[in-house]
């Protein structure tokens, strides 16, 4: 796995003005912030106030309106193979139990396909998830 170093200084995620509107209701409006390497950060608020439309905006999932987001200093659409960087599930995901798939199987899927040579390093990081 490659490291990349960030800067302290700079925000992992940045931003700005962000309006997302969905079918006729505006369910984001002009939300700023930055998060920093290192720091904890919680998005709270009640039932439909936008918290997960937020989150979907940000990873690229729905598009939004206005403003930017920037992560890892480059917007979302520039983001390429840094992309898989990041990882998201959701609150509520459709799952099939009848799925023929153990815990391990199914977080193997997450992490990004290297060839033969990177199985034990996958291997090592599937391991330290399941702790």
């Amino acid at each position: 796995m490659k490291l990349v170093a960030i800067n302290k200084n700079l925000p992992v995620v940045d931003v700005q003005n962000l309006t997302v509107v969905r079918g006729k209701y505006q369910a984001v409006e002009s939300v700023s912030f930055q998060i920093f390497p290192g720091s904890n950060t919680a998005i709270i608020g009640p039932n439909g106030a936008g918290k997960s439309t937020l989150i979907q905006a940000i990873l690229g999932l729905i598009p939004y309106e206005s403003g930017y987001i920037e992560i890892l200093g480059k917007q979302i659409k520039d983001l390429g193979k840094h992309w898989q960087k990041i990882a998201y599930i959701p609150q509520k995901l459709p799952f099939d139990r009848s799925f023929p798939l153990s815990v391990a199987e199914l977080i193997s899927l997450g992490y990004p396909d290297q060839g033969l040579m990177k199985s034990r390093e996958k291997h090592i990081a599937i391991e330290k998830a399941l702790v």
